[in-house]
């Protein structure tokens, strides 16, 4: 419904409020990029409600040596929100030159996330299965992530096996050239952590609507890495960090 975009080093994306709106999509009730030519920085979104969106707030960095940073994400009431966040860093252009790959890396930076309450309505057969993700690549993290007050109401039906035997792909590889991905069976219930650097979870619940015999939250590859006051409910566990 909203997205910022930027194309260019010489024209940043910054000091952007988004704040008192009621969004229904399709797609993303708000999204950063993926076209990321430019930096993105002092971005707010506050006091928003998102109804029937497939993605709440939405964050890709696609282009290298580009910086999203200083962003805080507060009071948003999500309903029939499949995936409240997904937030994903590349190495790839979105251009597709390759002169553009491997050149000094991009990073998501300095995030804050507040009082959210998330929830599906979704069946146990849907398209894909929700899930709030945040994931980096190697050498290109998710830096100082705080999420706090946070209630997420996923679908359930999660079987143990996920979590024990499969393994998400990464978002490089499955798409080359675009930085989404349709993934079913996630290794957790709830939150899917993967290349981030000090992150920071206060007072989260995490509850399906089902039984979900995985973990609420998966943390893989995650270099610092604290939570307090969390808790679980019809999860096999609360957190499976490795």
């Amino acid at each position: 419904a909203i997205g910022l975009k930027t194309y260019s080093k010489q024209y940043p994306c910054e000091n952007f409020t988004i704040t008192n709106c009621v969004i229904h999509s399709n797609w993303a009730a708000i999204r950063l990029g993926p076209e990321s030519g430019g930096d993105m920085r002092n971005i707010t979104v506050s006091n928003c409600v998102f109804n029937d969106c497939s993605d709440g707030l939405k964050v890709q960095v696609w282009n290298a040596g580009t910086a999203f940073e200083d962003l805080t994400f507060s009071n948003i009431n999500m309903v029939n929100v499949k995936r409240p966040f997904f937030f994903t860093n590349s190495e790839h252009s979105m251009t597709g030159r390759e002169e553009e790959a491997g050149i000094p890396t991009s990073v998501i930076r300095r995030v804050q996330i507040d009082n959210v309450n998330a929830g599906t309505i979704q069946t146990e057969h849907d398209w894909f299965e929700e899930m709030c993700v945040f994931v980096g690549c190697p050498g290109q993290w998710i830096e100082d992530l705080t999420i706090a007050n946070l209630y997420v109401r996923s679908r359930g039906f999660g079987k143990r096996e996920w979590a024990e035997n499969m393994e998400v792909p990464s978002f490089i590889e499955y798409i080359p050239r675009y930085p989404d991905v349709v993934w079913h069976h996630w290794t957790s219930a709830c939150l899917f952590l993967r290349y981030a650097k000090r992150v920071k979870l206060y007072n989260c619940v995490f509850a399906p609507t089902n039984p979900d015999a995985r973990p609420a939250v998966e943390a893989e590859v995650v270099d610092g890495f604290k939570m307090s006051q969390a808790e679980q409910r019809n999860c096999g566990a609360l957190l499976q960090y490795h």
